[in-house]
């Protein structure tokens, strides 16, 4: 897994959200790593916005609204 995250990473596809402190987060039993946040990267996050939008179009959803519960408890 961990080379598939690198190669994704040289590639371009994910970037590594920006942290601040400590790599490291106390625990009772000890230091503990904490985890790495990814993001898509730069060059491919308009392509997935682009996609999920023509998904939404194509399940008809429309943006604003809200989904209702239709699975109501009596």
């Amino acid at each position: 897994m961990r080379g598939a995250i690198r190669v994704l990473e040289e590639i371009g596809f994910l970037d590594r959200a920006a942290a601040s402190g400590s790599r490291y987060k106390a625990t009772e039993e000890g230091l503990r790593r904490k985890p790495v946040l990814f993001m898509f990267g730069a060059d491919y996050a308009p392509v997935f916005i682009a996609a999920n939008r023509r998904a939404a179009v194509a399940r008809g959803s429309r943006s604003g609204e809200r989904r209702t519960n239709s699975c109501r408890n009596s």
